[in-house]
C-alpha cells in the first residue's frame, strides 16, 4: 500500500463546507497523514472541529506556540502510521513518522512560514539546526513557505532576486533540501482566485534531503487543484517498498520489571548519548533498548516451555524424595523448584492479563483459563467472517 501525506491551506476550517473538502481529500486520495495550515481555528473550538474532520484519526497542533489562531494541525490514521512530535514552533512541526508496514521511519517537518521575511528567519535557522543535528536521518519538509526560490516561480512581476529569496535559498543549501520531483500545478498560490490576471506564485513545496531520495527513489509530489482555496493541496506519495522479512514488532512484557537485573539492563542502555532535540534523544534511547530487553527476555525463557520444564523436573524430584524421605538435599531442591514454578505461574498470569487488557482483576488468583478465553474473544471480535456487496449479497 502506498503511503500518502498531504498538506493544504484551508482558511476558515470552522465552516462545514471547508471541513467536507478536507474529508473528501482524505478519502479520495487515501491519505495516511493530512496537515491543515492556516485553519483559523482557536483553542476554544479546535477540539470539536478536529474530532469531526479527523474522525477515527489522531491529531495534534502547534496551538501552544500560536497567539491568535492555530497555524498547523496534523492528523494521521493510526492504522497506517505512528507519529511522534519531536519539536514545534509557531512556523513548523517536526514529527517522526513511522509507517506500520512497507516503509522505513523518517522525519517530516510541516511548515507554515510567516508572511513577512524577517519573521521567517527563525524558521530557516530551525530547519538548518534540524539538519545539523539529524543529518543522517531521512527528512521531508512540506507546506507553505510563503516565499519563492526563483524569479520564474511567479506568473508576472519583477525578475529581481530579493533578500527573502536569498535567505530561503541559503537555508535549502545548508539543510540539504531540494524539491521532490512531482506533477500537477506549478504555481501553487493564487492571490485572486477567479481572476485570470491575478498574481500566482509557487509558495508551496515538498522538499527532501539526499538521504530520503536514496532510500525512496520512487517517491513523488503531486500538486492538486485548489478548488475553493487559494493554495493547491500538496501531496507526497511513497510507493510501497518490496516486502522483506522483518522481525516481529517489539512488545514489552510487564512482568520483566519484577525480575532481578532488569534495572541494570535499562540503566546501561539509557546511558548512551544522542545528539538532537530532547524528544529525539528519548526516542532513540527507547529504540536502542529493544535489543537488550529482548535478550533479557530470552534469558528468562519462554514462559510456556519454562513451566512445562519446571513441572517435569519437580515431578522427578518429588518421586526421588518419596523414595528417600530423609534426604535433606532433595527436600531443599524440591522447595526451590516449587518456588520457581509459583513465580513462573505468576509471570504467566501477568502476561495474559496484559494481553487481554483486563485491568480490574487482582494479581494472585489463578485465572489462566479466563485470560486465555478473553484473549481468544478479542481475536474473534476482530475477525471478518463475510462481506456484503452493493447488491446485498454476502460473500
Amino acid at each position: 500500500m502506498d503511503l500518502k501525506i498531504a498538506a493544504w491551506n484551508v482558511r476558515g476550517l470552522v465552516n462545514r463546507n471547508k471541513q467536507d473538502l478536507v474529508k473528501e481529500l482524505m478519502a479520495s486520495q487515501n491519505l495516511s497523514v493530512c496537515c491543515i495550515l492556516e485553519s483559523h481555528t482557536t483553542s476554544s473550538n479546535i477540539r470539536g472541529i478536529c474530532d469531526k474532520v479527523f474522525r477515527g484519526w489522531e491529531w495534534m497542533s502547534n496551538m501552544a506556540h500560536c497567539t491568535n489562531w492555530v497555524r498547523i494541525i496534523v492528523g494521521w490514521d493510526p492504522r497506517a502510521v505512528d507519529i511522534m512530535n519531536i519539536n514545534q514552533t509557531d512556523q513548523a512541526m517536526h514529527c517522526l513518522v513511522k509507517p506500520k508496514i512497507g516503509h522505513h521511519q523518517f522525519l517530516t517537518s510541516f511548515v507554515y512560514g510567516h508572511v513577512k521575511a524577517p519573521r521567517r528567519r527563525p524558521l530557516w535557522n530551525d530547519l538548518q539546526r534540524l539538519h545539523s543535528t539529524m543529518m543522517n536521518e531521512t527528512c521531508v519538509v512540506m507546506g507553505d513557505f510563503n516565499v519563492i526560490l526563483h524569479p520564474s516561480e511567479r506568473s508576472h512581476g519583477s525578475s529581481e532576486v530579493t533578500r527573502a529569496m536569498d535567505d530561503f535559498k541559503e537555508c535549502c543549501n545548508e539543510a540539504d533540501l531540494r524539491d521532490l520531483k512531482g506533477s500537477g500545478l506549478h504555481l501553487t498560490w493564487n492571490k485572486s482566485p477567479g481572476n485570470e490576471n491575478g498574481l500566482r506564485k509557487k509558495l508551496d513545496r515538498v522538499m527532501t534531503n539526499s538521504n530520503f531520495l536514496i532510500n525512496n527513489p520512487n517517491a513523488k509530489a503531486t500538486f492538486l487543484p485548489p478548488l475553493t482555496s487559494d493554495h493547491t493541496p500538496r501531496m507526497m506519495t511513497m510507493p510501497n517498498l518490496k516486502k522483506k522479512w522483518v522481525p516481529r514488532s517489539f512488545k514489552f512484557m510487564n512482568f520483566l520489571t519484577r525480575k532481578d537485573g532488569f534495572r541494570e539492563v535499562i540503566k546501561e542502555g539509557w546511558q548512551k548519548q544522542w545528539n538532537g532535540y530532547t524528544m529525539f534523544q528519548v526516542v532513540k534511547k527507547l529504540q536502542d533498548l529493544k535489543a537488550p530487553i529482548r535478550k533479557f527476555s530470552r534469558e528468562k525463557g519462554i514462559l510456556g516451555k519454562k513451566i512445562d520444564a519446571l513441572k517435569t523436573e519437580l515431578g522427578k524430584i518429588q518421586e526421588e524424595a518419596e523414595a528417600d524421605p530423609s534426604n535433606v538435599d532433595l527436600q531443599q531442591e524440591e522447595q526451590a523448584y516449587i518456588e520457581a514454578l509459583k513465580q513462573t505461574l505468576i509471570d504467566e498470569e501477568l502476561l495474559l492479563k496484559q494481553r487481554s487488557k483486563i485491568k480490574w482483576l487482582r494479581e494472585g488468583d489463578q485465572n489462566s483459563k479466563y485470560f486465555h478465553a478473553s484473549v481468544k474473544s478479542r481475536y474473534n471480535r476482530g475477525r471478518i467472517n463475510s462481506l456484503v456487496g452493493t447488491n446485498g449479497e454476502y460473500y
